[in-house]
């Protein structure tokens, strides 16, 4: 599922699943919170997950697996 991500998205998909919070994520990416918010609704809407608590636990599980 993670191949329909662009580029963009997969980064951010990877730096949530580090554990970084939306701050230092807009900050090691250098795009604004709004940016990651965006950016993580269409995350969701790729992955079909329909929280953020949901996106967060199967970044951590696919960062953790890469490992």
């Amino acid at each position: 599922a993670l191949d329909a991500l662009s580029d963009r998205e997969l980064e951010l998909f990877r730096l949530t699943g580090k554990g970084l919070s939306t701050p230092a994520i807009a900050e090691a990416m250098e795009l604004s919170e709004s940016s990651i918010h965006a950016y993580r609704l269409q995350i969701k809407r790729k992955l079909a997950l329909h929280e953020l608590s949901d996106l967060v636990r199967h970044a951590i599980e696919w960062e953790q697996r890469q490992h």
